[in-house]
């Protein structure tokens, strides 16, 4: 039994498969037809149709041996509702459908608020891709928000289809104070991320009247910021340096976060924190940095090993806390510290330094080495500017092999090895 329904549905899909293609409209207030040239010349309010696509111009001229339009004057090229190029030139290939607009063309993008500008554009009509070139620029501004992401090169090239703008030739993008440079950049107007790649870095404020940048720098292979649904995130990837000029540190890292709305960031993968000026660097598996009771405080966890070149220490530890604006830091969790020229090793249950008095202080169960001369206290100061260990507090006392002498106080000369004894209690025999 024959279906009717199923012939006529097969019949008008064979005759759809082999209709002719829409053929394109041209029309002008005027227009010259040249036999020798095969071209028709339309002039004012030239229009060309391309099924959805126009082209609208002060003049037109069509090649019909190539299909290719050349539109001059006041040009508009509408691509759907949403978007819309303007420039002074056109040349449109019928065949490629392809155009290359020059003469300060501008790309506007309604509905996601993006506007590109450059020397020349390149945009296809079969597909939502528009290149730039030249002095390039593009701008969007957050409907909600009302930010604005402004981001500069000399070539762009950006995808509708996956409303995403790639950058190179010098790029950076500006947003919420920051900016963002590398090799080659990426910015997702969806997903509201931009990625640099490539000798990849991002600046949190302008730099001073002097040109010098005053706050954090981060530097990586890559660079991701991303700020969607009230994120505010950086992620950097591979060989990370971040700069902060005004506590005067660099560190370094195979990867970090930084959280900019809370004031949090975390850097993994054999981090290292160097206070330039001091000559003094510290290692940890994780270095965090963050703000506790309204102060800015680093913290170095695990496996914690400070190098201080100028004094000649080293300390290991579980736990170090820098409060970096007073000054203060506290080294906890099993410390221990090691004049390294003197020979001198110090435990206690916490230390602490203070850099502006450029001394040591360990609290709780102290006990000083050097040699075969070990000083017990609960309290011990290591003045470095007049290399001494004061010790007091508890029971203080010095033990030389098996002998024990107690006294009110006890300092020991890191540089000369004596020790001076207050109120001693007993003799060495």
């Amino acid at each position: 039994m024959v279906r009717y329904g199923s012939v006529i549905a097969f019949i008008i899909a064979a005759a759809l498969a082999f209709a002719e293609p829409e053929v394109t409209r041209r029309s002008g207030d005027t227009m010259t037809f040249s036999n020798p040239e095969q071209t028709v010349t339309y002039e004012g309010n030239a229009k060309f149709i391309d099924g959805s696509n126009r082209i609208l111009s002060d003049y037109m001229k069509f090649y019909l041996n190539d299909n290719r339009a050349f539109c001059q004057g006041n040009v508009r090229i509408f691509l759907s509702t949403n978007v819309l190029i303007t420039a002074g030139r056109a040349d449109y290939s019928e065949v490629t459908k392809s155009a290359r607009v020059t003469q300060r063309p501008v790309l506007f993008m309604k509905s996601e608020n993006i506007t590109v500008k450059g020397d020349e554009m390149q945009r296809r009509f079969d597909n939502e891709i528009t290149t730039a070139t030249g002095n390039v620029s593009i701008e969007r501004i957050d409907p909600t928000a009302g930010e604005r992401v402004l981001g500069y090169g000399s070539m762009l090239r950006y995808d509708g289809a996956r409303a995403l703008a790639t950058l190179a030739g010098a790029p950076r993008i500006v947003r919420k104070g920051a900016t963002l440079t590398g090799e080659r950049m990426e910015y997702s107007t969806e997903r509201e991320s931009i990625e640099a790649f490539g000798r990849a870095a991002i600046i949190f404020d302008p730099a001073d009247e002097a040109g010098t940048n005053r706050e954090n720098t981060i530097t990586a292979d890559r660079i991701q910021y991303l700020s969607a649904a009230g994120t505010n995130m950086v992620y950097g990837f591979g060989a990370i340096a971040v700069s902060v000029p005004r506590n005067d540190m660099v560190i370094t890292g195979g990867f970090t976060v930084y959280d900019i709305a809370n004031k949090f960031a975390r850097m993994l993968n054999d981090p290292v924190c160097r206070f330039v000026t001091r000559e003094t660097s510290v290692t940890a598996d994780v270095i965090e940095y963050s703000f506790v009771t309204g102060k800015e405080v680093i913290d170095f966890l695990d496996k914690v090993v400070l190098v201080d070149n100028t004094g000649g220490m080293m300390m290991n530890a579980g736990h170090m806390r820098v409060f970096s604006k007073d000054g203060y830091t506290r080294i906890m969790k099993s410390p221990i510290a090691y004049l390294v020229r003197e020979k001198i090793v110090v435990t206690a249950i916490y230390f602490e330094q203070f850099a502006g008095k450029n001394k040591l202080r360990a609290n709780g169960d102290v006990i000083v080495r050097r040699d075969d001369v070990h000083a017990y206290a609960d309290i011990a100061v290591y003045d470095m500017k007049s290399a001494k260990i004061k010790l007091w507090g508890g029971t203080p006392r010095m033990v030389q092999k098996e002998r024990t002498i107690h006294a009110r106080e006890i300092v020991m000369n890191v540089k000369s090895g004596t020790v001076e004894l207050v109120d001693p209690e007993g003799a060495l025999q």
